[in-house]
């Protein structure tokens, strides 16, 4: 594995605040103006469905769900530079992990959510936090 792919692990890791998530990446560079792009599979304990995961996302703030590949709707990360928000799409059972699984592809501004307004929108959860 690459630095690349291990930062991918220990964030994902670190973020949930537990080693026992289980993590394989494989980073590729590519030339893109500035976003980053993710191919994710979802292993659960429980059930979880396509549709599932659409409800749950849909108006999170952040997050857009772009997810209609008969018209050809997806994430493509020239479509997320520039945009604060991260595309999520491609949302299908996993042919591995089967009812128990969810693939799905991320793309987002790695300037935007990935550094700066990451920072800011942590900093401002803080202040919220300290008022409560």
């Amino acid at each position: 594995y690459t630095k690349e792919e291990m930062k991918v692990a220990w964030e994902t890791k670190k973020i949930f605040g537990t080693d026992d998530i289980k993590v394989s990446t494989t980073a590729v560079r590519i030339p893109t103006l500035r976003a980053h792009a993710e191919a994710i599979t979802l292993e659960t304990e429980a059930d979880i469905s396509p549709e599932a995961v659409k409800a749950c996302l849909a108006g999170k703030p952040g997050v857009v769900v772009e997810d209609d590949p008969a018209n050809n709707v997806f994430p493509m990360p020239l479509n997320c530079s520039g945009k604060d928000d991260v595309s999520v799409g491609r949302i299908r059972q996993s042919l591995i992990f089967e009812d128990k699984g969810v693939d799905l592809f991320v793309c987002g501004d790695q300037l935007l959510r990935g550094a700066a307004l990451n920072a800011v929108l942590i900093a401002e959860a803080i202040v919220i936090k300290s008022k409560a």
